[in-house]
């Protein structure tokens, strides 16, 4: 009896294991073609995925080719905007200096000549970079150069530049400005502010530095009533080695590695240390101090001085008639 159960336990096992072994034969076989068609899913999906990442190297190539093409032409705009000469004027001592950053931003320098005996200086700075503001820094410079020739006064000049130029200026963009104009033969100045740093008056018989900082806001705020009323001018005269410094806010705030700026304080401190060395000097010995406190770190924005000193041998010896000649001509300074 027993041994017909085993019989009988052994035959009902015997289907079983032949359909195990079918399944073992059924993956042996099928597996492989599996197996082989999850590779090339997977290889195409490789290759579609290495060729997405291909086409956004060669998109992200070509945009920074682009990006530079913009900067390259930007800096050249720019460069070319620049005075290619400092006026040479009998009693007087004028340097510039400019050094644009990597990112190519909107300082603009300029001198220029009002009348026979006053010329205007100015440093401006575009808040925008790249193209945008090397455009904006073009078409400020014509508007600049076209009212300066009609007006004989800072403010007159800055009312009506920023009349003009507020129009073609876009929203969020804005140029600072300090306009100086030096009044040769009377050895007087005037000065306004749009926004801009400070003037530095360094004067030699009391040895002190003065920062003549008007009341103004930027070219590009307003079109007109609210610029018109906050614009001051400031006008002193020129003595005998006494100097003016017009910079923009790359030279204070140069950064160092550890993200610390120059300074104001360290700034005048140069300026106040170097009384009596030629303007071309002070402006070299002014960025060798700043390239030493950054010690290689990059440059985050232009850099741009001027210095006009009135050299101290220079004769104040006018004939009455000359005297009177331009004093007539100034009678609404």
């Amino acid at each position: 009896l027993s041994k017909d159960r085993r019989r009988r336990g052994q035959s009902s096992d015997r289907p079983e294991k032949r359909k195990a072994q079918t399944r073992r034969r059924s993956r042996s076989t099928v597996g492989p073609a599996r197996i082989a068609g999850k590779v090339r899913a997977n290889n195409t999906l490789r290759l579609e995925k290495a060729k997405e990442e291909k086409d956004n190297a060669t998109e992200m190539q070509q945009d920074l080719e682009a990006l530079k093409k913009d900067l390259d032409v930007a800096s050249q705009v720019q460069t070319n905007l620049l005075p290619k000469k400092v006026p040479q004027i009998p009693g007087y001592d004028i340097s510039a200096f400019y050094r644009p950053s990597k990112e190519v931003g909107g300082d603009y320098y300029d001198f220029i000549q009002i009348s026979p005996t006053r010329l205007g200086l100015v440093v401006a700075d575009v808040s925008g970079k790249g193209i945008a503001g090397s455009m904006v820094m073009a078409m400020f410079r014509s508007v600049l150069r076209l009212c300066a020739s009609q007006n004989i006064r800072a403010r007159e000049t800055m009312i009506k530049t920023n009349e003009l130029a507020t129009r073609d200026i876009k929203r969020g963009m804005f140029v600072t400005c300090l306009y100086v104009i030096l009044n040769i033969e009377q050895n007087a100045v005037r000065v306004c502010s749009a926004g801009h740093n400070p003037l530095i008056l360094w004067r030699a018989k009391t040895k002190s530095i003065h920062l003549i900082n008007p009341n103004g806001i930027a070219i590009g705020f307003d079109k007109g009533p609210v610029f018109e009323n906050i614009i001051k001018e400031q006008k002193f005269s020129l003595d005998p080695g006494d100097r003016l410094v017009l910079y923009t806010d790359g030279c204070v705030e140069a950064m160092n590695r550890d993200e610390e700026m120059f300074g104001d304080k360290s700034f005048y401190r140069l300026v106040k240390s170097y009384p009596d060395v030629s303007s071309g000097k002070l402006l070299n010995l002014i960025i060798d101090a700043i390239d030493e406190y950054v010690a290689g770190a990059p440059q985050s924005d232009d850099i741009t001085l001027l210095s006009i000193r009135r050299e101290p041998d220079a004769s104040d010896d006018e004939s009455s008639a000359a005297e009177a000649a331009i004093l007539a001509s100034d009678d609404d300074d």
